[in-house]
C-alpha cells in the first residue's frame, strides 16, 4: 500500500530528513542536499510485517553476532553482509523435545547443587 504524498506519515518522514540534513552529525555530511531531496520524493510503501517464528530469539541473535564476527572481523557491530550477503543454509534451533530435555537436565543440575551450596553457607 502506497501512502499518499500529502499524508502525515510522509510529512513526518520529510521533516526527519530535513533534520538529518541540517542537524545530524552522524548522517549530515554523508549525503548531498540533492540526495535528501530525492529521498523525499520516494514513495512510502507500507507492507505487512513479517512475523517471526523464532522459538529462541536469543539463540538467533547469538548466531547473527557470531556470523558478523566471522564475516566482518574488523567491525562486527556494523556488518550489513549478515543481512544482505545471501548466505545459504539454515541454523536450526533444537527441536522442542530436545529443548525440553536440555531444560529439564539444567533444572535437575541446579536442584542438585542447591543443597550443597546451602550446606557450605551454614558452615
Amino acid at each position: 500500500m502506497q501512502v499518499p504524498l500529502d499524508s502525515e506519515i510522509v510529512a513526518r518522514r520529510n521533516y526527519i530528513l530535513d533534520l538529518m540534513k541540517t542537524r545530524s552529525p552522524l548522517s549530515g555530511a554523508k549525503h548531498t542536499p540533492d540526495e535528501y531531496e530525492a529521498a523525499k520524493l520516494e514513495p512510502v510503501v507500507l507492507r505487512p510485517q513479517a512475523s517471526s517464528t523464532w522459538r529462541a530469539p536469543q539463540f538467533v541473535w547469538q548466531v547473527r553476532q557470531d556470523l558478523a564476527q566471522i564475516v566482518c572481523p574488523d567491525n562486527p557491530n556494523d556488518c550489513p553482509d549478515v543481512d544482505t550477503g545471501g548466505y545459504v543454509g539454515r541454523v536450526e534451533e533444537p527441536a522442542a523435545a530436545d529443548l525440553d530435555t536440555i531444560l529439564a537436565e539444567a533444572d535437575a543440575a541446579v536442584a542438585e547443587e542447591k543443597p550443597a551450596d546451602e550446606a557450605e553457607e551454614k558452615k
